[in-house]
């Protein structure tokens, strides 16, 4: 598929998504028109009509739709199911003909969506059922957060050795906003039934320092679930040196192979934890439910934070050799993904060694890993310093060693 055909995917791709953003939210409202189907159909129509040659071809697809808007007006019948077909029907004769005189891999993409949409109707619908009123409120400050504030922001450097591009630092903000919001929505999908491990991988997607606090917390006042409690804690820690493989692989590709064997042993050491301490868990816990983390204050927090790190990370670094590491542990602390992230733009800029970066990531991680020791402990009391609270702090010596250390 040449760079041509990869542009016509990308659009079509965008135009479902949008479409199926839209129907997301007519299907919460119960539209007469259709939800979570029919929109990203009429948004893939759409997108075929401009993909078309001729100028007729978008007006005359436009009118086609208003017709069968219309028709779709008088009164519903029994089982309804919108336009649906009507706009299957519509996409099917565009796919053809775009299939005759445009790129067939494209045609074929466009096709394999209308059939996918078409045949898994109950799972879309029971999906979207799923959600309640705040979820779909997340969901919609996310789309601000992409599509609205993002394409708005100027994309030009500003300040120290151009450290500072409000786009490029927003975007960070979209990553882990997405990356936070898609481990909450999997974990409403699966909830309490999938017990403590759910519990662990999608709270460390969420939010590694919530999930470990709430645990503790648990523990301590329900002491009987104080080893669900430790398993769930020990994954959600784990999931946090996968976590910084992705937004490295995401953001610089190249940090993240220059890393990557380090990076797999600290996640296999972390990994390691989260079994043993997974493996003595027994009984039954309440299980904490998590914040919804799709708030656009929160995001514009991260957003500005990730913007000082960076720029903390440039003027330590003119300043005096090693302050990056400084910059790195402290912010650790509490928020690991704003230091990986602002290393790996860095390095992607050149203000930064490729080996340097993946090394400020890890010690980032190791010093969430050792704060996080340190809560559970004091939170829990006795009852998970040992189990839990010591080997998450052996992990992040671990860990900064490999940081520190690896040749």
């Amino acid at each position: 598929m040449d760079s041509l055909d990869l542009q016509t995917v990308l659009r079509l791709v965008i135009a479902v998504l949008l479409g199926a953003l839209i129907g997301l939210q007519r299907e919460q409202v119960r539209s007469r028109l259709g939800g979570v189907r029919t929109f990203p159909l009429v948004a893939l129509l759409g997108a075929l009509s401009g993909f078309l040659p001729g100028s007729w071809t978008v007006p005359a697809g436009l009118l086609a739709l208003m017709g069968v808007a219309v028709a779709a007006g008088r009164p519903p019948k029994e089982d309804s199911g919108g336009i649906t077909s009507e706009a299957a029907l519509l996409a099917t004769f565009l796919i053809g003909a775009y299939a005759a005189t445009g790129s067939l891999a494209v045609a074929g993409i466009a096709g394999a969506t209308v059939a996918v949409l078409l045949q898994f109707k109950p799972e879309l619908h029971g999906a979207v059922e799923k959600l309640g009123e705040e979820d779909m409120r997340a969901i919609m400050r996310f789309a601000v957060v992409a599509m609205i504030i993002l394409p708005m922001l100027p994309n030009q450097a500003y300040g120290p050795s151009g450290t500072l591009n409000p786009r490029e630092s927003w975007l960070m903000v979209v990553l882990v906003v997405g990356l936070s919001l898609a481990g909450y929505i999997a974990y409403k999908f699966v909830g309490k039934r999938g017990g403590m491990l759910a519990a662990g991988l999608f709270g460390g997607l969420i939010s590694s320092t919530a999930t470990a606090f709430g645990y503790a917390r648990q523990a301590q006042s329900q002491p009987k679930t104080a080893a669900v409690s430790g398993g769930v804690v020990a994954l959600a820690c784990a999931v946090v040196f996968v976590r910084i493989m992705i937004e490295l692989g995401v953001v610089a590709p190249r940090v993240l192979l220059r890393g990557a064997l380090p990076l797999s042993l600290a996640a296999a050491a972390a990994a390691l934890v989260a079994g043993t301490v997974f493996s003595s868990a027994s009984g039954e816990g309440d299980g904490v439910e998590p914040k919804n983390p799709g708030g656009m204050l929160a995001a514009a927090g991260f957003g500005a934070g990730y913007a000082l790190v960076g720029l903390l990370m440039v003027l330590g670094r003119e300043s005096f050799a090693g302050s990056e590491w400084l910059v790195a542990g402290v912010s650790g602390l509490t928020d690991v993904d704003a230091a990986t992230l602002s290393a790996a733009r860095l390095s992607q800029g050149g203000a930064l060694e490729a080996d340097t970066a993946w090394r400020l990531a890890l010690f980032a991680a190791a010093s969430n890993t050792a704060f996080k020791a340190g809560l559970v402990t004091i939170v829990s009391g006795r009852l998970l310093a040992l189990s839990v609270g010591l080997p998450l702090l052996v992990l992040s010596g671990l860990s900064a060693a490999l940081a520190f250390l690896w040749p």
